[in-house]
């Protein structure tokens, strides 16, 4: 019989013939449900005969060894021998769990797991307190039992959560199974604190000599990524894997358990709910699930990550929970899907602002792509538009019109000639990320500049614009400081939409000599002949002093209009802009603005300008950043001053205060002719 889940054709034994064989048979089908076969006390047990005791010895092993049938509402019903030990003799603070099927067929994939060659394990995103770490728990616990010889390991976010939510619950869970059914404990005290060891006792009873003991090890390990180094693993759970612990990032720990595992042709169970967090660790972990995709092998038949991905939707957290009187669960094991939903749904619509409903969504997923959006706590931008992006832009598919996200590669001077013409080299290597070139302008406007004697420019109607992220000092180690960023933008232009509003090049990287970084500005301004802004402050000092001493300063932009705002800044005529908190915020509302979702009541794009943003390193950082932490984020910073250069002079012409004019009578036109349903927020257009 084969079972097809999220892409696995799992395959499963046939119903016994005899139907006398499956648990239940007996019974009316509206009666035929899920209750415990095994129910016996020890102390009832102890009473049983000899050949009683064994033969129940004998039922239960292999249960837990080939599996279980037994019928539910009239339909024949698989558990794997995990399942059935999980269910029936496994204790979560000490009961035992509710029969839901849904969580049986999370036994069925660890089986198919477990049954694959090519397969080192899994990766799971889950909901929180739904279960799946106690069916790790239960796995480790029957299985151990059962198999000589064995090591199994633990580590989780953190070494309190290794112990005291994993491997101390698992102990319980032993303390409380049938006496019989336990095999002898290594130790001089229970519960032990850091190893469940199966083997010959500390103290020894006369006759014991000659017995045979299991030598099986389950213990837990502190967050630290050289943990289980030289070790050989039968089996590893890695608990919360996106959340592992700053000096113990997922990445690194597992290049040292895979190899453990390797040894012994063990499994890997990885699991982790997503949060609020993000970070190195989220973001490995996204790449883990993406290298875990069974339909991308290599040579060998193995997942780059050699694991398989399992996901678990929020809808199976709430097999508890009651709505209207209506229980999600139902006696036969199966939750009501669509009141569930619902169930999440008034969740969400209770949330108060947008980022409380986006963090709310990543914490209870409908799916994957759900769980691994980016974003942060503290993101003052679209998280979800934002994180949509990202999640196109890491599943790109080349087009004929587009085959890859950007170029990749250096500029450097023609001939070796400086401030000539700047040419552009590919090189996978290269500090250059181009999503447009030059052309976008309508013809090739490469090097296209203003040369008169010896001065050098851009032309007044160029529409390409650079904001820069400048560094003064020399970093010769390599190590240790900020990087240098910058980006290229044409402008907007209502009337040429293809042109306009384009991030065209993206540059973020550190030289060792800031001189070096200063030449790579000038290639990128002559390449596309742009105006250039940059933050002004004393880091900016000798990049303003390089452009002057080369003759270069009519590239660079004052900003009177747009960052003076009051009259003690009117006599200011420096270049670039100053890095105050005022023109902070304006250039978080400029780009806020140009990532919008077109709609004429609010703005003015024509476009999305979101789906012609091809870079990811910038989106990352925009998803990330901070007021609070604002310095880490070089690439926001380029853009805030990118986006200030984009921005047209507030003393407008007279043919722009017609256009300002049209615009007004174009939202009215389209507010009468597309009455909202209810009064919409306005807000007053700029003269």
């Amino acid at each position: 019989m084969i079972l097809n889940l999220q892409g696995y054709a799992i395959n499963l034994p046939d119903p016994p013939k005899d139907k006398t064989l499956i648990y239940g048979w007996d019974k009316p089908k509206s009666e035929q449900f899920w209750e415990r076969p095994y129910n016996i006390s020890n102390k009832a047990y102890d009473k049983l005969s000899p050949s009683q005791q064994s033969e129940i010895r004998r039922t239960e092993t292999l249960r837990r060894v080939d599996g279980f049938w037994f019928f539910n509402n009239g339909v024949p019903t698989y558990l794997t021998g995990d399942a059935y030990f999980y269910f029936t003799h496994f204790t979560i603070n000490g009961n035992h769990p509710q029969f839901i099927y849904h969580q049986a067929e999370d036994f069925y994939f660890y089986k198919y797991c477990e049954d694959d060659k090519y397969c080192d394990g899994s990766v799971e995103i889950k909901p929180r307190q739904e279960g799946c770490t106690s069916r790790k728990q239960a796995l480790y616990l029957n299985q151990s039992m059962l198999n000589f010889h064995q090591h199994y390991g633990i580590q989780s976010k953190t070494a309190d959560d290794a112990e005291k939510v994993n491997y101390d619950k698992l102990v319980i869970s032993f303390d409380l199974l049938p006496k019989w059914m336990k095999p002898e404990v290594q130790s001089t005290s229970f519960p032990p604190h850091e190893e469940l060891r199966f083997g010959k006792p500390r103290v020894t009873k006369k006759g014991d000599e000659d017995k045979e003991y299991l030598n099986t090890v389950i213990d837990w390990k502190a967050t630290v990524f050289n943990a289980y180094d030289g070790k050989q693993l039968d089996k590893w759970i890695g608990d919360e894997a996106a959340k592992f612990a700053k000096g113990c990032l997922f990445d690194e720990a597992w290049k040292v358990v895979r190899p453990a595992l390797k040894k012994k042709k063990g499994k890997a169970y990885i699991l982790s709910t997503m949060g609020e967090i993000e970070g190195e660790g989220v973001e490995s972990f996204r790449q883990l699930w993406r290298d875990s995709n069974p339909n991308e092998r290599d040579g060998n038949g193995f997942t780059i990550s050699g694991l398989y991905r399992w996901f678990i939707p929020a809808w199976r957290q709430h097999f508890d929970k009651e709505m209207k009187g209506v229980k999600l669960l139902d006696k036969y094991g199966f939750i009501n899907i669509e009141l569930a939903n619902q169930y999440i749904k008034n969740e969400y619509d209770a949330k108060k602002t947008e980022k409380d409903k986006f963090f709310f969504i990543r914490q209870n997923p409908a799916n994957a792509e759900q769980a691994l959006n980016y974003g942060s706590a503290s993101n003052i931008f679209d998280t979800g538009r934002f994180s949509e992006r990202m999640n196109e832009l890491k599943d790109f598919q080349p087009t004929e019109e587009r085959p890859q996200k950007y170029l990749v590669g250096n500029l450097a001077w023609k001939n070796n000639i400086r401030f000539s013409e700047a040419v552009f080299n590919a090189d996978p290597n290269g500090k250059f990320k181009i999503a447009f070139l030059p052309d976008i302008a309508g013809a090739d406007a490469r090097n296209k500049l203003f040369r008169e004697e010896n001065v050098v420019k851009p032309y007044g109607n160029t529409i390409f614009r650079m904001g820069i992220d400048p560094f003064s000092y020399d970093n010769k180690s390599g190590n240790g400081f900020s990087l240098g960023g910058f980006y290229i933008k044409s402008t907007n232009n209502l009337y040429q939409p293809k042109f306009s509003n384009k991030y065209c090049l993206e540059y973020l990287f550190r030289e060792m000599l800031s001189e070096m970084f200063y030449e790579d500005v000038a290639l990128a301004m002559f390449y596309y002949g742009c105006r250039v802004n940059f933050e002004r402050s004393a880091y900016s000092k000798p990049l303003e002093g390089y452009m002057k001493r080369n003759g270069l300063n009519g590239f660079l932009m004052r900003r009177p209009d747009v960052t003076k705002n009051s009259k003690h800044t009117q006599s200011d005529n420096e270049y670039g802009t100053p890095a105050s908190e005022e023109n902070i915020a304006s250039g978080i509302r400029y780009i806020q603005n140009n990532f919008a979702e077109p709609n004429p009541l609010l703005n003015e794009n024509k476009v999305d300008n979101l789906k012609d943003f091809w870079f990811d390193a910038g989106l990352k950082q925009l998803l990330e950043y901070t007021i609070e932490n604002k310095t880490r984020y070089d690439l926001v910073a380029a853009m805030i001053n990118t986006e200030i250069a984009c921005q047209p002079d507030k003393k407008v012409s007279a043919a722009a205060a017609d256009h300002v004019k049209d615009m007004k009578n174009r939202v009215a036109l389209y507010a009468f002719r597309n009455p909202p349903q209810q009064k919409p927020q306005t807000r007053q257009l700029a003269n």
